[in-house]
């Protein structure tokens, strides 16, 4: 690290001293298998001390309402029997509920606690909970008003250790935008070829820079009465934008559809499954074919140059699938943890003229009571 002058203000030495530290942890490639003897449940671990805007608007969200999706009538039973769920299983162990809820294991016992919750998508916070606020040595939670004081009073020096012990402990943060999208694809594109082939659909008509500002958007951090639009603190503590970020969201989440995709056409055998996941890979690379014509990038090139000739196997069964498919899949989350490295969205604003296109996401449910719509 260069030597930074003694009259360099904290907030500029705090975000170089950032800079550093995500260039290093933006592509982490850390275990998304989440251990839910880590999950204290949102409610359990009073998230809202901290995130009551936030957690307000969750409640008012499809993913807080899920478990609505996991009783045992209609499809959900139709599901449940072609894949042998017994009705006392659906909403603990089976693998409806990892997508439709948050599982938390005590003494060896699992439950489902709620629905689609916060430490879905950000990890189990069993370890990175109490050490994700502490902004000095034994710092504790007084009030929000404080806490937004104390929070400036953080050395440089200390908010490294901090990220990097939240990240050790699974933390999954606004910044690491591979793993983000990784685990927002390993639920909206299905796993399973059983319950595919039971009716259900493949994959949610999902797009990472839609769905992230729509419905679940929820960047109230900074001003508990504004909600951004992007992570407040994360725009604060890098000096970037929206929509420098709506142009990376754009270009990763294409590249981890794909490389999602490709993990699951790699296991696939069922006739059913085969055709719609392939379908999502072709879509992807769409994605990567506008990118490259508006903006195109080195990373985002090679990606294009190794999916294109699987076009032409994507929909027919090889001997060779598993071994074409997931190492083509590591290849492309390659690319994609090097164009997240190289690339802030700043020297992208070619592709702005495709965001702009993707209206904000919001589920009928959420339009009907909450817009007016």
């Amino acid at each position: 690290m260069r030597e930074t002058s003694k009259h360099t203000s904290t907030p500029a030495l705090l975000a170089f001293a950032l800079s550093c530290f995500f260039i290093i942890d933006s592509s982490s490639g850390q275990d998304l298998d989440f251990d839910t003897s880590k999950v204290l449940g949102t409610e359990q671990a009073n998230c809202k001390q901290c995130h009551p805007s936030e957690t307000t608007h969750w409640h008012k969200t499809t993913h807080a309402l899920s478990l609505n999706r996991l009783e045992y009538t209609g499809n959900s039973k139709k599901y449940a029997d072609a894949l042998g769920i017994s009705q006392a299983t659906l909403k603990t162990t089976s693998t409806c509920a990892d997508c439709h809820g948050t599982k938390s294991e005590s003494s060896g016992v699992v439950k489902l606690i709620s629905g689609v919750s916060c430490e879905s998508c950000h990890g189990g916070a069993k370890d990175w909970l109490k050490p994700h606020a502490e902004y000095f040595e034994g710092h504790k939670f007084s009030d929000l008003k404080t806490l937004r004081e104390e929070r400036l009073q953080e050395t440089p020096e200390h908010r490294l250790a901090r990220m990097k012990s939240t990240h050790d402990a699974g933390m999954i943060r606004p910044d690491m935008l591979h793993d983000l999208a990784k685990n927002c694809m390993n639920c909206h594109i299905v796993d399973d070829e059983k319950l595919v082939a039971a009716g259900h659909k493949a994959a949610s008509a999902f797009e990472l820079t839609s769905w992230l500002n729509g419905e679940v958007k929820h960047n109230f951090f900074m001003d508990p009465d504004k909600n951004a639009d992007a992570p407040s603190l994360w725009m604060e503590a890098h000096q970037k934008t929206a929509e420098q970020r709506n142009r990376m969201k754009f270009v990763v989440g294409g590249m981890v559809q794909i490389e999602t995709a490709l993990e699951r056409r790699a296991i696939a055998s069922n006739s059913a499954y085969i055709p719609q996941v392939g379908g999502l890979v072709a879509v992807g690379n769409g994605k990567l074919a506008q990118a490259n014509a508006m903006a195109p990038t080195p990373q985002t090139q090679s990606a294009a140059g190794i999916v294109g000739p699987l076009m032409g196997i994507l929909f027919v069964p090889q001997p060779t699938d598993k071994e074409t498919f997931s190492s083509t899949a590591k290849k492309i989350s390659e690319h994609t943890k090097a164009f997240i490295k190289e690339n802030d969205g700043s020297q992208l604003p070619g592709l702005d003229p495709l965001i702009k296109a993707l209206p904000p996401h919001y589920s009928q449910q959420f339009k009907e009571k909450h817009l007016g719509k």
